[in-house]
């Protein structure tokens, strides 16, 4: 009985440093599109998440397995390429969605690096860290809370945002949660985060890489 006690309390020990996180990046999307005194609290909010990250990996044995990023295996590699298509394949489905060319037919843009950076570091904070650390509770409670973590940061990003009435939350937070799901079941197959990142580097490429500025949503 002690011996389960004391596993329940690690493993409930281990739910502070994520809930900080998520919630601090919760918080940073709801108020970056605001000015003062919001800036300040959405920087403190990053604080707070960067903390928390920081904290959890200087305490990991293993912090690169944590994260997914091992070496690559032929595991990892076999993934990758569908995880490319399936990245593309959400980006055309997305564009058909909002009534635009299935295929850009711009050229590369200067946002275009930018966006594939946002995406390959949400990776490695939800289905990277997040993911990694709540691993103890099982990997399906593991995908669920950091897809559900992520897309309450999407949500957050226009929850209050000037134009936001013509946002369906519902949608942004239901997709989110779906995508996340799915990215999360490709690195728990693949053993590696590369794959999911790929996935999502591509579809923020798709939709975002011919743009020469950020989207009016983003921080701004």
């Amino acid at each position: 009985m002690r011996t389960e006690a004391e596993s329940l309390e690690r493993r409930l020990g281990l739910t502070v440093e994520p809930l900080l996180a998520a919630g601090g990046l919760v918080v940073f999307g709801l108020v970056s599109h605001r000015g003062l005194p919001w800036a300040a609290l959405g920087a403190s909010a990053v604080l707070v998440a960067a903390a928390a990250i920081a904290r959890s990996l200087r305490r990991a044995v293993r912090p690169a397995a944590l994260l997914g990023l091992g070496r690559v295996t032929a595991r990892t590699a076999s993934w990758s390429i569908p995880g490319m298509l399936l990245g593309t394949g959400a980006a055309f489905l997305h564009r058909q969605g909002m009534g635009i060319s299935i295929w850009p037919v711009a050229g590369a843009g200067a946002f275009a690096l930018v966006a594939c950076m946002i995406g390959a570091t949400e990776e490695v904070v939800y289905r990277g860290w997040l993911q990694g650390t709540l691993r103890p509770f099982g990997w399906h409670a593991a995908v669920a809370c950091s897809a559900v973590a992520h897309a309450a940061y999407k949500t957050a990003l226009f929850a209050w945002l000037p134009g936001s009435e013509i946002m369906d939350l519902a949608a942004i937070a239901l997709w989110t949660t779906v995508g996340g799901v799915v990215l999360g079941m490709l690195r728990e197959i693949s053993d590696s985060l590369l794959p999911a990142i790929l996935a999502h580097v591509a579809f923020d490429f798709m939709v975002y890489g011919t743009l020469n500025h950020a989207p009016w949503w983003v921080w701004s």
